[in-house]
């Protein structure tokens, strides 16, 4: 039997809404943290990339590389691109409107991880199952 990858396996309109949910969130938790801090655009695109590669398919594509090095480690840099760039140009047309912030210190660099652990938690503890639960 065919297996689709999406997040929501019986609508394409779900998987659609699903993704602009997650995407959303991942955009208001580094809001949440350059609204505070100023951390440099270099840190957006680092911090990104590998949260994209750890949390996209459910893993997947970490274990992907582990399976096939090769292609693996290519689908992987592309994943990890996309998370990157977006929340960067987002940043990079938005920077100027944020007020004076302070500047990071190793512990603002510490919340990177520790919110986007949380984000991810809530999303796939709470929201995902609340979205899946609902009818198209």
């Amino acid at each position: 039997t065919e297996q689709k990858v999406l997040l929501n396996q019986q609508s394409i309109i779900g998987d659609l809404g699903m993704g602009v949910v997650w995407y959303g969130l991942f955009l208001v938790t580094w809001y949440i943290l350059l609204r505070e801090i100023n951390f440099s655009k270099r840190t957006v695109l680092i911090a990104s990339g590998p949260f994209g590669i750890l949390t996209e398919n459910s893993g997947s594509i970490l274990f992907g590389i582990i399976a096939n090095p090769i292609l693996g480690t290519i689908l992987a840099l592309m994943i990890g691109l996309v998370y990157a760039i977006f929340p960067y140009l987002a940043y990079l047309l938005t920077e100027h409107r944020f007020p004076i912030r302070n500047n990071p210190s190793p512990y603002h660099y510490a919340l990177i991880p520790l919110l986007f652990f949380l984000f991810w938690a809530v999303y796939g503890n709470i929201i995902h199952p609340f979205l899946l639960s609902i009818k198209n």
